[in-house]
């Protein structure tokens, strides 16, 4: 008897064969890694449809280092995700360094004299003396502090900063960058058609109207952009509207038409560190405009020129 009761014990204590891991445990496993399969497939497929941008796609060395120092990674139209990373060292006028802050001090007006800019500057533009907007970008090329000036180009100026409070600037290709001239930006799909509409002409302060001793106007009075400032590309009067670049260089024989007023230039050295990192490999050979503005622009972009730098994101962090 106290054999049977030994026996009956030690089979209650035994797990029965339902539940039992140790008899069930190659099947468990099995199962667990078709689901794990499964769900790793769907995301993948969803990742391919709703993320046509994947960051995580660009394994070049170029796109590799720039990742590290992204702040803001677009994903779509409607989706960002935050990367811990680089953002802009100025969030405020009180942040400038030293030099930074003395540049921006100064008036307008006596800067561009100073300077010799300009002669004079027309009446139209009175009302935004001193006013200005301090801008923070992130690229993959890394941060960029830029001030917007609203006496240089008023209608310039309020352009550029309505579309970053729409939010446009968001992976925008840096899409045809010429070493020591410029880098043009600001195509980006469907929703570049917002933005088609032309904006008025705003005068062109760099034309300086001095004439040598014979009275023709001579080029060496002309003064033109400086590196780091920002313009729109266009073809003629009132052509402005979605599309600007940066100088790359002082030597670019820029300003001498009308569209090619500044209304910004880049701020603090780290902004002009980031500007001589960005990629001018492509040169005018880059994308083609008509297609920049295609449904499936971003992946054209990313098929054809996957080493070009883009814009990931724009906000105004301060103003005067």
């Amino acid at each position: 008897m106290a054999v049977v009761a030994a026996a009956a014990h030690r089979k209650l204590q035994q797990p029965s064969s339902l539940f039992c891991w140790r008899r069930r445990q190659p099947l468990g496993l099995v199962l667990l890694l078709a689901v794990a399969a499964a769900a790793f497939g769907v995301f993948m497929l969803l990742g391919k449809q709703h993320f046509p941008w994947q960051p995580w796609k660009h394994h070049n060395s170029h796109n590799a280092t720039a990742l590290h120092h992204l702040h803001t990674v677009y994903l779509d139209d409607h989706l960002r995700q935050e990367i811990p990373g680089l953002t802009c060292p100025y969030q405020s006028f009180s942040d400038l360094s030293p030099s930074d802050r003395l540049h921006l001090e100064l008036p307008d007006n006596e800067q561009m004299k100073q300077s010799t800019r300009t002669s004079s500057f027309t009446s139209s533009n009175s009302n935004f003396n001193n006013k200005l907007t301090l801008v923070c970008c992130t690229t993959t090329a890394g941060p960029w502090n830029l001030v917007v000036r609203h006496s240089w180009a008023p209608h310039g100026a309020s352009r550029f900063l309505q579309m970053v409070s729409q939010n446009y600037f968001l992976q925008v290709p840096l899409m045809r960058c010429v070493s020591n001239w410029i880098c043009q930006f600001g195509l980006a799909g469907l929703r570049s058609d917002e933005w088609a509409s032309k904006i008025p002409d705003d005068s062109q302060w760099l034309k300086v109207e001095d004439h040598d001793e014979n009275g023709s106007n001579s080029s060496s009075n002309h003064i033109h952009f400086h590196t780091g400032y920002f313009g729109y590309t266009g073809y003629g009067p009132k052509t402005r509207g979605r599309q600007f670049f940066v100088a790359l260089s002082n030597e670019n024989q820029l300003g001498k038409e009308v569209y090619e007023v500044p209304w910004a230039e880049l701020i603090g050295s780290h902004s002009f560190e980031t500007l001589s990192q960005v990629y001018t490999g492509y040169g005018e050979d880059g994308p083609d405009q008509d297609k920049m503005l295609l449904p499936n622009a971003h992946e054209y972009v990313l098929r054809e020129f996957p080493n070009l730098d883009y814009i990931t994101g724009c906000s105004i962090v301060d103003e005067t």
